[in-house]
Order: C-alpha cells, then structure tokens, then sequence
C-alpha cells in the first residue's frame, strides 16, 4: 500500500483528537494545550488543577404544591391541667319587672298567742286531747296526730307556722285514750301507728292523701300482739314502715316490720324477749347503717341495734343504770350517732344520751335540766344539725313546756326556752320545718293543742346575729 498524503493522515486522526478533547478535563495555559497533545500521542498525562467555580444560575420556579396527605391517628389526650383562678363576679343584673299580685287567699283562724316573743303561737284543736306526734308532710306542711276525744285526729297544717289547719277523725275508740306516732311514708303519705290507753291492739292508719282527710286503717297482730300505751313509727331503709311497741304479757318490747306500703299487715319480733320493760316510752330511728335504733327503759335506758330491718333479732345495752329512761326520743345526729331524750327520775330531770357508736353499745350522758322536768320528751336535729328537745314537768302536769337547744353534737349543754309556763300540760312533740325552724305541737287542758313555731334554731326570745 502507498503512501499517504499528509493532509490525509491529518484528517485520519482528527476523530481521535476530539476524542481526546472530550475526556480531557480543561486546564489553564500552555500546560492544558500540553496535556492534551501527550495523551493524543499515545503518553501518560497527569490532571491538570480544577478551574473556579462558575457562578450560581439563578433558581428555578417553585413548583406547585402538592395535594394534603390524610390526617394521622390522634394521639393519647395529655392530662389534665390545673383548674384555673375563679373569675370575678359581673355586675349585678337589673331587677326583672314586679309580676302582678295574686289573689288574696282566705284568712285563716287566729289561734290564741302565748304573749311570748320569739316564735309564733295557736291554737290547732281547743277541744283536742292528749297529743301525740307531729311530722312534716310532703308538701313542706306539719301533720299533727293526737287524741281527739276517744278518737285519732289529724291536724294538717295550712302554713309553715301552722296558724291555722284543717282537722279530721280517721278512727274513733269509746273506751281509750290514744297515744299516736306519725312519719311520711315513702309514697309521701302519712302513716300513723297508735294504741289506746292501758291495754289495747297496735293500729295504724295510713293517709290517703297529704292532707290526711281519711285514711286506711289496720290492726296488727292482735290478740298475740298488744300494744302498751306507747308506740313510736319510722320508716325503713326498705321503704317499709317499722313500728316500736311494748306488749303487756310480760311487757316485752317488739318491732312491727309493715309488709307493704300501707301497712296492712306486719311481721312481728320480740327483739329482747328479757326485756322486761316497764313504764312509759319507746322510740325508733333509722340508723346511718339502714338499720332500727330502739330506745326504751327496763330498769334504765336501755338501747338495741337491730341485726336487720325487720329486728328478729337485737344486740342491746343499757345505756344508765336506774330509775331513768322513761319517755324516751332517739333520733340519729349529724355525727351519723344516736342521741337520746330521757327522764331521770332519780333526779327529776331531763337527761341526753349521745351514742359513742353506730350500735350505741355504750353512751356518754348529761343532765339538761332539773326540777321535775323532762316528761313526754320529744327530739329531732335541727337546721344547724344540733339536738333540739321539747319536754315538759311529767309528775304534776302542771307544765311549763320547754325547749332545749343543744351547743353541740353531743349536748353536753343547751340554751333552754320556755314555751308555754302554764299549767295543765300533758305531751309535747317537736319536728323541723322545711324552712329550718322548729316546730313544736304540745296539749293544754285548757286550750287544747296548740302548735308553736319558733322565729330561730334556738326558739328564744329577742334573738338575733350581730
């Protein structure tokens, strides 16, 4: 093969210098120009420095954004924080418009005023006899049961103080003299447990309306089952009434556990067959642990704690030794514990027994008053959760009536208010009102029964907060 022009062996090898030109980094000066001739020709070449950095060309557009991805599971809430500082009060309002006045209601009987500042005074029966027991009904108004001439009468009040009433016979018994209880049901009726003098059957009537304008009476348990003069009714932690009486065989103290609402049958026990009680007063409370509390006497107050809610059986305990416990009230104080109402008659006064437990298997005790007083007690625990006991002079009748506000929860002392200083009183009955006062029923022999309404937790005269 010939020769080769030159321009043509030129030409040959101008793919191979621009082959070499593209993998050649580029250098400055003559040694880049170098470089690129010895890799050209066949010889090992060394890189040449890297060149400055050309400027930054200038950012592109933002693209666009892109759709919402769902929302993640919620986590665990944290806790929660401190409750913050209580606002101020805002301003005080605008008084609303004055309605229009009502019709003026009928005006009832004006009772006859005792003259006695500090509680208000009337007259409920002027022909009424013994009295028994008072309650507050359902409608905030008082239910007054008492003996109404050989008959059960009931007074309901027709005002918080009851200054007048509206009375009705329920039952009539020509050859006794009645001795009553009242509670307010659980269907907000009255039920009324009663006897009649010395030795008669164990009745109760229960209201068929608030008013007690009639009822339906029952006897229970006779002849088995007689009652003693005395009897006292609550109301079960089972809606069901429980009734405390004395039986004359024997004078045994019993408990009637009502079957139904109405009480038209009962379950009688014998809690304390040895009982051997005597003379006057029983009383039932219901205590904190839904179970009967009895107060009674047998030689001394005497105390049981019923182990279930019809008491067939009783763990009892006296409570003073002696000639005391008669006409005694129980009621469960603001403490959860029993307090007893009593009289001493070793002392002739009124005596308090504040229960040291639930069961009241013991009690710390304290004399109120002297003097011929604390006869036919009756207790319940006022507004301010504080012992309120009205009582009277129990061997002559010949009164005052008092009240006995205790200081505290156990009573160790009282203010004592006088009521009524006349004679010829026989029985006294308080409750509390809806309106936080007392209201005591009480019997005068001469004005009949009458009902006092206190102005304060005290019922004193002239009384005020400074």
């Amino acid at each position: 093969m010939g020769k080769r022009a030159p321009h043509l062996l030129a030409l040959a090898m101008l793919p191979m210098l621009a082959c070499s030109l593209a993998f050649t980094p580029l250098g400055t000066g003559a040694s880049s120009s170098q470089q690129t001739i010895n890799r050209v020709a066949g010889q090992a070449t060394v890189r040449g420095p890297r060149g400055p950095r050309g400027l930054r060309g200038f950012r592109g557009p933002r693209g666009f954004r892109g759709v919402r991805g769902p929302q993640g599971v919620a986590g665990p809430q944290g806790p929660q924080g401190a409750e913050g500082l209580e606002g101020a009060d805002g301003p005080i309002g605008f008084p609303g418009p004055r309605g229009e006045q009502g019709p003026t209601g009928p005006q009832g009987a004006m009772g006859l005023s005792v003259g006695r500042p500090g509680y208000t005074s009337s007259t409920v029966d002027a022909l009424g006899g013994y009295l028994g027991s008072a309650a507050i009904g359902a409608d905030g108004l008082g239910l007054i049961t008492y003996d109404g001439g050989r008959a059960l009468n009931v007074a309901h009040c027709s005002d918080l103080a009851c200054t007048s009433s509206t009375k009705s016979t329920i039952d009539t018994c020509s050859t006794c003299q009645l001795f009553t209880s009242v509670a307010i049901g659980a269907d907000g009726l009255g039920l009324i447990a009663y006897t009649g003098f010395s030795v008669e059957a164990l009745k109760v009537a229960h209201c068929s309306n608030t008013a007690c304008t009639d009822a339906i009476v029952s006897t229970l348990g006779a002849p088995d089952n007689f009652a003693f003069e005395t009897t006292s009714v609550a109301i079960g932690s089972d809606g069901l009434g429980v009734i405390a009486f004395i039986e004359p065989k024997g004078l045994i103290p019993k408990l009637a556990h009502c079957d139904n609402l109405a009480c038209t049958s009962a379950t009688i026990s014998s809690f304390d067959p040895q009982g051997d009680t005597f003379r006057d007063g029983i009383s039932v409370a219901i205590g904190t642990d839904g179970l009967p509390l009895i107060s009674y006497q047998t030689f001394g107050l005497k105390v049981a704690h019923c182990d279930d809610v019809a008491c067939t059986s009783a763990t009892t305990a006296t409570l003073d030794s002696g000639d005391r416990g008669d006409w005694s009230s129980l009621a469960i104080g603001a403490d959860g514990l029993g307090l007893i109402s009593y009289f001493d008659r070793d002392t002739d006064g009124l005596k308090v027994a504040h229960c040291t437990n639930v069961v009241c298997s013991s009690a710390t005790t304290n004399t109120i008053d002297t003097g011929d007083l604390g006869g036919f007690t009756s207790l319940t625990i006022g507004s301010d959760g504080l012992g309120v006991i009205s009582y009277e002079a129990p061997q002559t009748n010949q009164g005052p009536i008092k009240v006995a506000h205790c200081s505290n929860v156990a009573c160790s002392t009282t203010t004592v208010a006088t009521l009524d200083p006349d004679g010829n009183l026989f029985g006294t009955a308080i409750t509390q009102g809806v309106d936080g006062l007392p209201l005591v029923a009480y019997h005068n022999d001469t004005t009949g029964v009458r009902a006092v309404h206190c102005s304060n937790v005290f019922c004193v005269p002239y009384f005020r907060r400074r």
